[in-house]
């Protein structure tokens, strides 16, 4: 059963009806997404947000704009790159035991279960462009450079 995000983060920190009320009406109002709505009203850290987000992943993959998104530096620890150039994958967020990683297409069990003993740590995936991902992966972990004889 797909959960909604706010059901989630009332699990994690102390909604109570009106603050869940206000968000709503909130999102109607400007089609932002709950979680910024919390975070902006000062109910939640970016953190619980991302607990939430990555127990909802447990039931579905989602798209992401990596971008939008952002990459957190810290989390770059958990692949190298050249397991990031043979997964088309990205780590782009980590928490307690788990590594969130955007990837260009699902991977089979075996590809999944190579991530994840790579990173060491439960992997949850979204799907992201096959273009930005490569571009991230340079951006994120440079090419070593070749030094030239003299």
């Amino acid at each position: 059963m797909d959960q909604r995000i706010g059901e989630l983060l009332s699990r994690i920190i102390p909604l109570t009806d009106h603050d869940v009320e206000e968000i709503l009406h909130e999102q109607s109002a400007t089609n932002q997404k709950f979680g910024d709505i919390a975070l902006s009203l000062g109910l939640c850290k970016p953190e619980h947000v991302l607990r939430a987000w990555m127990h909802q992943l447990e039931h579905r993959t989602e798209r992401v704009k990596i971008d939008l998104v952002g990459v957190d530096a810290q989390a770059l620890v958990y692949l190298t790159r050249e397991t990031a150039l043979q997964h088309l994958a990205l780590p782009l967020r980590a928490i307690e035991n788990e590594v969130l990683v955007a990837i260009a297409h699902v991977p089979t069990v075996g590809g999944l279960a190579s991530l994840e003993a790579c990173a060491g740590r439960r992997v949850k995936l979204v799907l992201a462009d096959e273009v930005a991902l490569l571009a991230a992966i340079d951006k994120y972990y440079p090419a070593p450079r070749k030094i030239e004889a003299a």
